[in-house]
């Protein structure tokens, strides 16, 4: 076990222990973007990984160690390591169809229940993501001439294979899959366990 403080972004590295195959990390949240499941200040407790993450898993089907499932929460870096790390909810996996309209998510044109989000405001329904990565994912090219995605409207968009779409819980000030696109699973740090 050793025990370390330094800054890492937008949280606190403050503790870790190894634990068998994995590792326990200490994160504490600076922003607004998982409110209200996470607020600034509060602590986030997170296990990482000594293998490579194996899959997304559904409900009701075995999980082992390296695997994740829609709904989780992640540490996630997708800029590297000299940029900041984010706590996001992991929302689809490899070979899924993401979209939202008016603001509700859809995966594999399924409206996903998420109590857990901030209801979004009318800003977020009129701004675009920035950039254009979602036209090589869009699922149907006849629309892409009018295509016209907002924070609120966008897609349905295919996840490639080995690739992962995360979003925060305060979509309105969130910076997620919108707008940098789709994670490799080396992008995803940890798995959160607990927020205190």
């Amino acid at each position: 076990i050793w025990v370390a403080v330094s800054i890492m972004g937008g949280f606190l590295f403050l503790f870790t222990a190894s634990v068998s195959y994995s590792t326990i990390q200490i994160y504490r949240v600076q922003g607004t973007s998982m409110e209200p499941t996470a607020s600034s200040g509060d602590w986030v407790i997170a296990q990482t990984w000594s293998g490579s993450i194996a899959s997304l898993t559904l409900k009701n089907e075995p999980r082992d160690e390296n695997s994740l499932d829609r709904g989780d929460l992640v540490i996630i870096n997708p800029q590297g390591p000299d940029y900041p790390a984010m706590l996001k909810r992991l929302v689809a996996g490899p070979r899924d169809t993401v979209s939202m309209r008016g603001g509700i998510l859809y995966v594999n044109n399924k409206r996903q229940q998420e109590p857990y989000v901030r209801e979004s405001s009318d800003v977020l329904r009129r701004e675009p993501p920035p950039g254009s990565w979602h036209l090589s994912h869009h699922t149907n090219s006849p629309v892409l001439r009018k295509y016209q995605p907002t924070g609120a409207n966008w897609g349905p968009l295919k996840v490639p294979p080995e690739r992962w779409f995360v979003l925060g819980d305060n979509r309105d000030e969130s910076g997620d899959s919108r707008r940098f696109g789709f994670l490799q699973a080396e992008e995803i740090k940890t798995i959160v366990l607990y927020i205190l």
